[in-house]
């Protein structure tokens, strides 16, 4: 009740979690679908039994409780506490609620702040307000959980890292129905819109101006659907021999991304060294790729020194080695216990040489989306992404900051009294 005059708006991608509604409210059911179109809302699952508080009990005597809970009374008499009551003890610990009710009572709304209630709301139902009341509970209760920034660099042209980047960010999408932007950072060289079938709609430059100068409206012009949960950042358009952008502009460009996509994955194939710099040194996730030949692994031995170099301190394991195309030219290839000893690292995927991938669809400018002869590549792919794929929301005791569930308040009120 209190947030129904806020204007606050909490301008970030939400945790990932699971909120169910027990509404009937016409309002409140046109909020629900106001939700599902706000970018924030990403990550959040979102599911709607049409009913009242009755409803919601006999649900959760069956079902196990979300994260979050919104609730519809049409009565705020001496019924309706004993009812929510009854609504506690069928939920688990840690799960939030909001109530929506009939009418404006103060003295109902400090009641039921005082049993642990997140927020009471009343009808009709402001789809902004609902909107970031829901916001504010999750990140009171979960926090903010970072996008997570994909990095994939190679040893040289040819060694596959745009198939991986595009297979990266395709397994994301489609293997783990992850929001995924792909973006490539090599301005005019990009071969991104091409494989995607779509004419670059503008320039690195434009895009990182309007990331620096915040312009919403002309960064999204640049970011192409190409299904429900994969975007393209359809630039390229630059001049081959234009000067590159800045370091600091491009991150300004990455930041921005992030709070729109949960995953953003960066193709570095061609990217100037400063850009790369820049991707690598706050990556969650780094793929090296390099071909068995000579020249691309002691080019690959320097970059993962490099890299470990830029990223003092960090996680070995936050870099994975793949080497590719194995087998199209056995009689030159260094073996793999060869590659790993000169290296002092371990081979996280050997990727073999299949030219259904690596030429046809090249040649024919189609994507990796969809293209069954890339299925094992994306089964492998997988295994190396699973360390940051949030795969479930964390149980409430480890996410929240504080115990302001509807459990933990009567909790709370059944031991102080």
């Amino acid at each position: 009740m209190g947030e129904q005059q806020s204007n606050t708006t909490l301008n970030t991608l939400l945790p990932k979690a699971e909120v169910h509604f027990h509404v009937q409210d016409d309002s409140a059911i046109a909020a629900i679908d106001a939700l599902k179109k706000d970018w924030r809302y990403k990550r959040v699952q979102i599911i709607h039994q049409k009913g009242l508080l009755d409803g919601a009990i006999n649900y959760y005597s069956e079902y196990e409780a979300p994260s979050l809970l919104i609730v519809e009374t049409d009565s705020i008499d001496e019924g309706f506490m004993d009812k929510l009551d009854k609504l506690a003890t069928n939920l688990d610990e840690g799960t939030a609620a909001i109530i929506i009710g009939p009418v404006n009572d103060v003295y109902v709304y400090r009641q039921l702040i005082s049993m642990g209630v997140s927020d009471y709301l009343v009808r009709p139902i402001d789809p902004n307000v609902l909107s970031e009341v829901i916001a504010k509970t999750l990140i009171d209760k979960i926090g903010v959980s970072n996008s997570r920034l994909i990095a994939v660099t190679g040893t040289k042209g040819g060694a596959g890292v745009s198939t991986i980047a595009q297979a990266t960010a395709v397994t994301l999408a489609e293997k783990h129905a992850q929001k995924t932007l792909l973006m490539d950072a090599s301005g005019g060289w990009s071969y991104l819109s091409v494989a995607f079938g779509l004419e670059p709609s503008s320039t690195l430059h434009e895009a990182t101006k309007a990331a620096v100068t915040n312009k919403q409206e002309d960064l999204n012009r640049v970011q192409i659907k190409v299904d429900e949960n994969l975007t393209v950042l359809a630039c390229g358009g630059d001049g081959l021999y234009d000067d590159p952008v800045s370091g600091s502009d491009f991150e300004a460009l990455i930041n921005q991304l992030m709070t729109h996509h949960p995953y953003v994955v960066v193709d570095l194939s061609a990217a100037p060294a400063h850009i790369a710099r820049t991707v690598i040194a706050r990556a969650n996730k780094i793929f090296v790729v390099s071909t068995p030949s000579l020249p691309s692994l002691r080019v690959a031995r320097t970059l993962l020194k490099e890299i470990h170099d830029l990223r003092s301190g960090a996680e070995k394991t936050d870099v994975s080695f793949i080497l590719n195309t194995q087998g199209q030219d056995k009689p030159n290839e260094v073996s793999v216990s060869d590659i790993e000893t000169a290296l002092e690292a371990d081979i996280a995927l050997t990727i073999g040489y299949d030219p259904k991938i690596y030429r046809t669809l090249e040649s024919q400018g189609r994507t990796l989306k969809g293209a069954k002869a890339a299925d094992k590549l994306f089964a492998a792919i997988s295994s190396l992404l699973a360390s940051i794929i949030d795969d479930k929301v964390k149980s409430s005791d480890d996410n929240a900051k504080n115990d302001n569930s509807l459990v933990g308040g009567i909790l709370s009120k059944i031991k102080g009294g």
